[in-house]
């Protein structure tokens, strides 16, 4: 539809159409009219040449209505379809027949819980129901207040005696005290060897500081019955200035014997003991010390066979006490003693032991 320029629409004037709402669809159905007529024209020449070639007794071919449509055979029909869209003049057709019913479609998923309604009006009350069971006990009452104090009574009998309290802590240690008297010193001891290296059988044996391997006696003595100090033939023990006791002796050799044919169960090896003086001795005492070690090894019949150990005779303390006079000069020797199973009458390969204590 052509619309001139001046004219008028209902009561809005041509010049005006498009400043109102009216005017603009008017304009925008005439714009569509025309692209249908336009589209129309081109398809209406095309379908009379298919419908003569139908009634000609050919099949219909509607591919000689459509034509040969692409952009470059028919590139108007393409800018009127886009015009088409643009202004949405679409021509929608009447509704078509109603079509047969479809195969019933697949369950669908179950929908989402609707929200929980409103509670409805309470009803008109009921009748009396039974009698319900009884309930449980109720909790316990709270304690009451305290009574007041009743007035006092008699005394009770005493309580049992209470355990024993926990030690107590260690006190401090105290300040150390004043120093105490200085105690009294200990005692003072003298240890004297000599040997005899020979073997003496049934006769006296002499012992010297520095024995040799020597028929008796051997060195120079200790004691001897034929020689004097004023000699040089006697090497004698000096006792120190002061009192001293004879403290303990033991005299250890390789072979022993008795003159009997059998050994007593108390053997006993005999010394003499001496002051040595410049030409003469002054006897002292005599000791016999026990044998604690050894005695079966004893030779029987003044035999000095060689025995399988040694033979150990000692004693510790004399009852009464052995007190050399100070600043003299000491010795002794054995002397041999028959006649008896339990007196030794002679060894062999001696070495004694003397010890002296200071008598305060």
């Amino acid at each position: 539809m052509d619309l001139a320029l001046g004219g008028s629409i209902g009561n809005i004037e041509m010049t005006k159409l498009l400043d109102d709402p009216v005017g603009v669809l008017a304009a925008q159905a005439a714009t569509c009219h025309e692209l249908h007529r336009r589209i129309g024209r081109y398809f209406q020449r095309n379908i009379v040449i298919a419908f003569e070639n139908w009634r000609a007794g050919n099949p219909f071919d509607l591919t000689k209505v459509v034509g040969d449509l692409n952009e470059q055979h028919t590139p108007e029909l393409i800018d009127y379809y886009n015009l088409i869209v643009a202004q949405n003049c679409q021509q929608v057709g009447p509704p078509g027949p109603e079509g047969p019913e479809g195969p019933e479609g697949p369950i669908g998923a179950t929908g989402a819980t609707g929200a929980t309604g409103a509670t409805g009006a309470t009803g008109p009350e009921g009748p009396e129901g039974p009698e319900g069971p009884i309930g449980a006990t109720g909790a316990t009452g709270a304690t009451g207040a305290t009574g007041a104090t009743g007035p006092e009574g008699p005394e009770g009998p005493e309580g049992p005696i209470g355990a024993t309290g926990a030690t107590g802590a260690t006190g401090a240690t105290g300040a150390t005290g004043p120093e105490g008297p200085q105690g009294e010193p200990g005692p003072e001891f003298l240890y004297w060897q000599a040997e005899c290296l020979a073997e003496v059988n049934s006769t006296i044996g002499y012992f010297s500081r520095h024995s040799v391997n020597t028929a008796n006696p051997s060195g120079l003595a200790l004691t001897h019955s034929g020689n004097v100090y004023q000699n040089g033939l006697l090497a004698p023990w000096l006792m120190p200035h002061g009192t001293w006791t004879l403290y303990d002796i033991k005299v250890v050799v390789s072979a022993a014997c008795v003159s009997t044919p059998t050994v007593g169960a108390a053997p006993t090896l005999r010394l003499d003991l001496y002051q040595v003086n410049t030409s003469s001795r002054t006897f002292i005492a005599t000791v016999r010390l026990p044998c604690i070690a050894g005695a079966a090894n004893i030779g029987i019949n003044n035999s000095l066979a060689a025995a399988p150990g040694l033979i150990y005779f000692a004693q510790l303390l004399f009852s009464p006490a052995i007190t050399p006079a100070d600043a003299t000069l000491f010795g002794f020797e054995f002397v041999n003693e028959t006649g008896s199973q339990d007196t030794i009458n002679g060894f062999a390969r001696g070495t004694a032991s003397v010890v002296m204590q200071r008598v305060p």
